[in-house]
């Protein structure tokens, strides 16, 4: 336990540009874990923290405290090679006319761009190296000691091509993994234009003195200045209150049954996971990529009050969705009989 704590602690000062921040990927973690069962609680809890010594808090459930911990270690030598893990990156070059940004109310040109510009796992996840494919896989390694996992009992599309050093990863290791890769591809950016790298080379700027800082990439407007901005400004800087908004106004029966129904058909996961992964990018050629006046969002460019206002709910809806469809997976994925239990 102490040497996880060391871990954690040692890489708290490395800056992140890839991923939800740190307050997205607890709040899915959190929604997650406030919908599963006392069972599937009580295994995930048990691998993630075998000696029994943590906490849960409202603030911070066990899925929470080590939501993080995939982006802290893929800046060691040990798990460099997880970096392509955290994303998809839609090979927009590749498209006749790239992949622009589509207005929301424009559906003939919606429906033009979707025949062609869409995630296709054979072109866009190559090796089953992108976030979907590591879904896949680091399900099967989460619950491997198990002799009912889907794994030894072939309940899936087969072995998964393993990593260079995939065999190294521990059951502990790939359950965090999943909590954060779950999470991840359920930010628009993250399933997103392989030419500007999801956003991270569009630089904006964005907020004001209540940011503490002006200058964003794009991309990092998604992961982390949206969520901190309502944070700050909407509710007095609580992020527990944020979450509670967020789950009375989107985790409702009706989006968990939504949200919730791909893992349950246990022999078409990946399709599954890639139709988060299609959302996600659906969702960034709608809202991040354009301005709230029908224009690209350009390198240099100032998003305004406006954007901020008209994709909050965006950022919303995927982290309620990200937590719903964790809970969902690891009900699943610990789930004796390979079905879901009802999380309401």
């Amino acid at each position: 336990m102490k040497s996880f704590l060391c871990t954690i602690v040692m890489f708290m000062d490395i800056p992140t540009s890839h991923a939800w921040g740190k307050e997205g990927h607890e709040i899915i973690a959190n929604i997650a874990y406030n919908l599963m069962t006392p069972e599937t609680k009580e295994a995930s809890s048990h691998i993630l923290f075998p000696s029994d010594d943590f906490n849960a808090t409202n603030d911070i459930s066990p899925l929470a405290a080590v939501a993080n911990w995939a982006d802290k270690v893929r800046y060691t030598k040990e798990f460099a090679w997880t970096a392509p893990l955290h994303y998809v990156d839609v090979q927009d070059e590749l498209v006749k006319g790239g992949c622009p940004y589509t207005p929301e109310e424009l559906p003939p040109l919606k429906k033009a761009r979707k025949s062609k510009c869409t995630f296709q796992y054979k072109r866009d996840c190559v090796d089953d190296l992108c976030a979907v494919g590591a879904i896949e896989s680091f399900s099967h390694r989460s619950k491997k000691h198990d002799p009912q996992s889907w794994w030894t009992q072939g309940r899936l599309r087969g072995a998964v091509k393993p990593y260079a050093a995939y065999k190294n990863v521990t059951q502990r290791e790939s359950l965090m993994f999943l909590i954060h890769i779950v999470g991840d591809v359920h930010q628009p950016l993250h399933a997103a234009r392989a030419s500007d790298r999801g956003g991270n080379t569009i630089q904006v700027t964005f907020g004001d003195e209540l940011m503490g800082r002006a200058k964003w990439s794009l991309h990092s407007v998604w992961d982390t200045a949206i969520i901190q901005r309502s944070i700050k400004l909407k509710y007095n800087s609580s992020q527990q209150d944020f979450q509670k908004h967020i789950e009375n106004s989107f985790v409702t029966k009706d989006n968990i049954k939504l949200w919730s129904k791909c893992p349950k058909i246990v022999t078409s996961t990946k399709a599954c996971h890639s139709e988060w992964a299609e959302e996600s990018f659906d969702d960034a050629l709608e809202y991040a990529y354009g301005d709230e006046n029908g224009n690209e969002v350009e390198d240099g460019a100032h998003l305004s009050e406006k954007y901020y206002e008209t994709r909050l709910d965006v950022v919303e809806r995927r982290l309620a969705a990200g937590g719903v469809r964790l809970a969902a997976t690891l009900e699943a994925m610990f789930a004796m009989d390979g079905k879901v239990s009802e999380m309401v």
